[in-house]
């Protein structure tokens, strides 16, 4: 029963109860802590999610009528179907990630651009686009980042031209089907639990292969065209490494000085400082004699640093792991960016185990951040950070069982990594899943943890990396907007809101009230991350429908469609946020290249909604 306070029969709505007004200033204050982001998104999401709690346990709600409403029930979204699904799919995805199963993808789009870059361009587009609608897009853009960026220095051309229309394709298909995204499957759930809806995974993709149509020939026809060339720190011009050559007896090094060794270069390293294998330290001026066993700790690019190791046969070496180098093997240098999911996120290479696992010695680091590293005899006792890279010496065969076990990403040589038999263990599962739950034969939430089951029993997921898969920000955040939507719904404040949208749109038909509905969510998608848009706007949509007495199919459908119109800022989706560092982007290029996708689906979307339910 709802609460007492509003009257239907007034054009305008009295004011909200205590609850009503607490739970609203509560959202409001969500949604300027998640657009803000002056704190962590998880950490704003727990500290909204405890106000909640904690009110409702000191000042319950009695509805009229009705018991009072236990706070407890709002944990019940740490069990709601569509986080487990969501979670399940998270893993999924990282299943098609550490076993390279996208690789196929890389090699064509990489071996035929020369020859038909605009061909390319489309096919990577709509590639992306297809696989999106099937898998979480974040492992699909993670895997083609680097890629891309390699492409681009191969090509001579700016990252930034192909980087955002291919992040923005992921998005694009991702809202065709139920388990696209997992906005879309937060509404989809909650469409069937508080308005009796059902969609089945394919029921609205005809609307997406039409509006999408339109917004991948935009990506690819114009988008390039607008968005700027902008120089990123993955630039290899740019990217300084931290190193250290290590001068053997019989090197050529030994006797010349310090001024000599920067001649041999052309002066394109500079010395930071040396160490003998004793442990005694040098000042690096230009008089000082190099003796052998001396360490010269340099900095310079990945160039500069395979020249200086080819001209004056001083081997490029990681001080810790130099004695477990294979003299023999004829190593290949090889970039290594850190990920949040890999090994050694936050971990050293000691911690890792990494030269033992996999024989791979990293020989330099580069940190693109302030506090670059200083170090002495350190770099396998240096913890790493996520954006750090590796420059590495390994065989084909050890680089590829790099990244063939571990999330890590090869920014060179990974596109000549030949495809696993473990891919295609990932791709079938995956397609499995996906053909159980479009056929109907089982739940998303129950094909999906069989297919996890599946990954981990196949060996192509192992339990740390499956635990790695789990974003805790994505988890709360859901949790939270499942709390939030609730105590919305318990306390009345959809009606409230409703009445005020009717208000407001009192004067508009149903085609004009469902293109502000999806509006609204659109604006707001871009401003908080996408799942609060979604959760916070549907019971709204519901309640909005029957006060004014129409289908509540095509509101629901402009919430879940407005929700995945995040183009226009980067922090309206995380993949964006990849997209935005990766591309060395701007916050107006999104606007730039964003807002007219936006205008694109929304009208597009806006008119198939009207033509399919005959809204006047």
């Amino acid at each position: 029963m709802r609460p007492p306070g509003i009257r239907y029969d007034r054009l305008v709505p009295e004011l909200p109860n205590n609850h009503i007004a607490f739970v609203l200033a509560l959202i409001v204050l969500a949604l300027v802590l998640f657009a803000t982001e002056r704190i962590r998104l998880e950490n704003a999401a727990l500290l909204v999610l405890v106000c909640l709690l904690v009110t409702f346990s000191a000042l319950p709600f009695e509805p009229a009528g009705g018991p009072a409403f236990e706070a407890a029930e709002l944990f019940r979204g740490f069990g709601n179907e569509a986080l487990v699904a969501v979670c399940a799919l998270m893993i999924l995805g990282m299943g098609i990630q550490v076993t390279r199963a996208l690789q196929p993808l890389v090699v064509f789009v990489s071996r035929h651009w020369s020859d038909h870059p605009a061909l390319m361009l489309l096919a990577l587009l709509a590639a992306a686009a297809v696989l999106s609608a099937f898998l979480n897009n974040t492992p699909i853009v993670v895997i083609l980042i680097p890629a891309l960026i390699a492409l681009a220095r191969k090509q001579r051309m700016a990252p930034s031209r192909i980087l955002m229309p291919m992040g923005l394709a992921t998005i694009v298909g991702g809202t065709a089907t139920t388990i696209g995204t997992s906005t879309n499957l937060l509404v989809v759930t909650l469409a069937r639990e508080n308005a009796g809806t059902h969609f089945e995974m394919f029921d609205f993709a005809g609307y997406i292969v039409i509006a999408g149509s339109l917004g991948i020939l935009y990506l690819w026809l114009i988008a390039p065209r607008i968005v700027p060339e902008r120089q990123t720190d993955s630039d290899e011009v740019r990217r300084e490494f931290v190193a250290v050559l290590r001068v053997h007896s019989e090197s050529n090094l030994v006797g010349s000085t310090v001024a000599d060794f920067l001649n041999a270069v052309g002066h394109s390293l500079d010395v930071d400082h040396i160490e003998h294998e004793r442990g005694r330290f040098r000042a690096p001026l230009p008089t000082v004699t190099l003796e052998a066993d001396d360490y010269l700790f340099v900095r310079g690019d990945r160039d500069a640093l395979k020249e200086a190791e080819n001209v004056l046969q001083a081997p490029l070496t990681d001080i810790e792991s130099a004695e477990h180098r294979d003299p023999s093997m004829e190593p290949k240098l090889a970039e290594i960016l850190v990920t949040r999911g890999s090994d050694l996120h936050g971990r050293s290479l000691n911690e890792a185990d990494f030269h033992a696992r996999f024989g791979v010695t990293a020989v330099a680091l580069h940190r693109a951040s302030p506090d670059r590293p200083r170090v002495y005899r350190t770099l396998d006792r240096l913890q790493l950070r996520v954006g750090d890279i590796l420059l590495c010496q390994g065989t084909d065969e050890q680089l590829e069982r790099v990244a063939s076990d571990t999330p890590l990403l090869l920014l060179h040589e990974a596109r000549d990594l030949p495809i696993t038999n473990r891919s295609m263990t990932a791709l079938a599962i995956v397609a499995g899943v996906v053909l159980v739950a479009a056929f109907g034969l089982l739940p998303i939430a129950i094909s999906a943890l069989a297919g996890v089951g599946l990954m981990l029993g196949t060996g192509c997921l192992s339990w740390r990396q499956l635990g790695e898969a789990l974003s805790a920000r994505v988890i709360l955040i859901i949790v939270v907007s499942l709390a939030l939507g609730n105590a919305l719904m318990v306390t009345g404040g959809d009606d409230y809101l409703a009445s005020v949208f009717n208000l407001l749109l009192r004067n508009l038909d149903p085609s004009t009230v469902v293109m502000t509905v999806m509006l609204f969510s659109a604006v707001l998608t871009n401003v908080v991350t996408n799942n609060a848009a979604a959760v916070i706007t549907l019971p709204i949509a519901v309640q909005i429908a029957n006060q004014l007495g129409i289908d509540v199919e095509p509101l629901i459908l402009a919430v879940l469609f407005g929700a995945n119109l995040s183009y226009v800022t980067p922090i309206g989706y995380h993949d964006n946020l990849l997209i935005y560092s990766a591309g060395g982007y701007r916050f107006f290029d999104f606007v730039r290249v964003g807002a007219p996708l936006m205008l694109i689906m929304w009208l597009t979307l806006s008119w198939l909604l009207k033509a399919r339910y005959g809204l006047a």
